[in-house]
């Protein structure tokens, strides 16, 4: 049985980080072996994937 060279779906691309920036701290925690997501200060949502302004309250800059 041969396996898989990748785990996505023919056609979707292969995850890499946001040019702007906002998804470092995820890509990095990664590579340190840990899984990093987003809560908001302000509401204590939690969010994924990575934005500048949250999705529940939508303040700005949601801590890591």
């Amino acid at each position: 049985m041969t396996m898989p060279s990748s785990y996505l779906p023919p056609g979707l691309p292969i995850p890499v980080p946001e040019p702007d920036g906002v998804s470092a701290p995820y890509w990095n925690g990664l590579r340190e072996g840990v899984l990093r997501v987003q809560r908001c200060a302000h509401c204590q949502a939690w969010q994924f994937g990575p934005e500048w302004i949250c999705h529940a309250c939508l303040q700005f800059d949601p801590a890591w």
